[in-house]
């Protein structure tokens, strides 16, 4: 199994008393399919793996490839600190219907050595001995970092399902002496959405990464641009995903408005339409080419932003622009 484009590391979904919301996986498994990605990696650091009970992943990962229904791949992370655990994660996946099974190191007592690590991958590769198996190297996660390279060629005979590896990490210099090491056998899927560019240069043909959740077609044209040989585009499109990485990462009081900047050159680059949603006109009128008002579930009045700020026809629209000093 060879997976060319975007896997996305699927979010997991939970109501608001943290228990799952196992109703919501199929209509987010339908939106995720028809962003024409090209896999679903579930329970993994972005589905919350680590604050999961086995029983909860376990049905996450059955509800995932339930939804799926063979339309897209699914790869089910079994990971966990334990390898008795991976290896009960394992076999449910494979008894469930899942494409592949994907697992992080031992994080508390970890490996101390390649060989032990091999040795920990095998045990649960064999619980699920009809799956393909990826390795996922996420060192700033586990404090696991020997060198990917190493690890292949101890586990190429020892596992004899290892398909690669889900590579997230910054060593370029790993990834591509691994990506080239055995390429008819192994597929290293790179794991850096804000790096991808870098993979995609250094030979990557697939990466699985969280914000494909809710960005994939940015990513979609930034390959596609680096296949056509455009790299201004392509460096251009890297640098609007970072940007939002960051926002990711640092969000906070002042992020509102980056958002809403990020949201109209994601528009503007991407030709997006987007559905924005607030109380605060000004803002609207900033950003909105067109404005449906509504009050209590109705639409009362729908026009271009420029003739509904300056002729408003609705008694509610107009008391509510009265009611905005600052417009």
């Amino acid at each position: 199994m060879k997976f060319k484009g975007l896997v996305v590391a699927a979010n997991t979904p939970f109501q608001s008393d943290l228990e799952l919301d196992l109703e919501r996986i199929p209509s987010l498994t339908d939106y995720l399919v028809g962003q024409k990605l090209a896999g679903l990696f579930v329970c993994g650091s972005t589905g919350e793996c680590s604050g999961m009970t086995a029983p909860e992943r376990k049905a996450a990962a059955g509800a995932f490839i339930k939804a799926a229904a063979g339309r897209i791949p699914v790869i089910v992370h079994v990971g966990s600190d334990g390898v008795r655990e991976s290896q009960e994660l394992a076999a449910h996946a494979e008894s469930a219907g899942a494409d592949a099974i994907a697992a992080v190191a031992p994080y508390y007592f970890r490996p101390g050595s390649v060989a032990e690590l091999v040795d920990a991958m095998a045990q649960i590769s064999e619980a699920a001995p009809k799956l393909p198996f990826y390795f996922y190297h996420i060192p700033a996660l586990t404090g696991v970092n020997f060198p990917v390279l190493d690890f292949l060629k101890a586990a190429e005979k020892r596992i004899p399902m290892l398909a690669g590896v889900k590579f997230t990490y910054e060593n370029l210099m790993d990834f591509q002496l691994s990506l080239n090491y055995d390429p008819e056998r192994f597929q290293l899927l790179f794991g850096r959405d804000e790096i991808l560019l870098a993979g995609l240069a250094l030979g990557a043909e697939g990466g699985v990464g969280s914000t494909y959740n809710y960005a994939a077609p940015l990513y979609h044209r930034m390959i596609a641009a680096f296949r056509q040989g455009d790299m201004e585009t392509a460096r251009k499109l890297q640098l609007l995903s970072q940007k939002l990485v960051l926002l990711l990462m640092r969000f906070g009081g002042s992020a509102g408005k980056q958002i809403m900047e990020l949201m109209v050159q994601l528009q503007e680059e991407l030709q997006l339409s987007i559905l924005f949603i607030s109380h605060d006109l000004n803002v609207i009128y900033q950003m909105c080419d067109r404005v449906l008002v509504m009050k209590e579930g109705r639409i009362v009045e729908n026009a271009e932003t420029e003739e509904l700020f300056a002729h408003p026809q609705n008694d509610y629209t107009k008391e509510l622009l009265a009611a905005s000093p600052e417009l």
